[in-house]
């Protein structure tokens, strides 16, 4: 897990979203000598959570396909997902403006419920739509 006050938030493009929630799942993994079961669930203002279960997932987490599934299916499960939830910003500045995506990580707490996330504590990292811009 990262650490309890870690900082981790990258924008990305979807050709980079897999390589994103492989480094993130590395660090958060990184002390340990085998990954953790892995599991999502879906926030009410659309935002795609990553996280963790050691026997059975907690309330509010799901398993996909597998409790071990792929870095590309969780990227490909959200990006399903956030189809439903684009950033809906304005673009006000000149250049071009690409959909992508926002990585965060879940700040630790023992609280059944943060930010819109079930037993936050089990989470590695949220997923939003993000508009990525591109200035002339």
């Amino acid at each position: 897990m990262f650490s309890s006050n870690q900082v981790f938030e990258v924008s990305c493009t979807k050709s980079q979203l897999k390589s994103v929630l492989a480094f993130a799942l590395d660090m958060a993994n990184g002390e340990r000598t085998s990954p953790r079961n892995l599991v999502y669930q879906t926030t009410p203002d659309g935002r795609f959570a990553i996280g963790w279960f050691h026997q059975e997932p907690k309330a509010g987490w799901q398993t996909l396909v597998s409790p071990t599934p792929s870095v590309d299916l969780l990227a490909e499960a959200a990006i399903q997902y956030l189809k439903d939830y684009p950033d809906r910003s304005i673009e006000l500045w000149d250049g071009s403006y690409e959909q992508g995506y926002l990585v965060k990580v879940i700040q630790e707490t023992m609280a059944s419920e943060w930010n819109g996330i079930k037993n936050p504590f089990y989470g590695y990292v949220t997923i939003q739509a993000h508009k990525v811009f591109y200035s002339k």
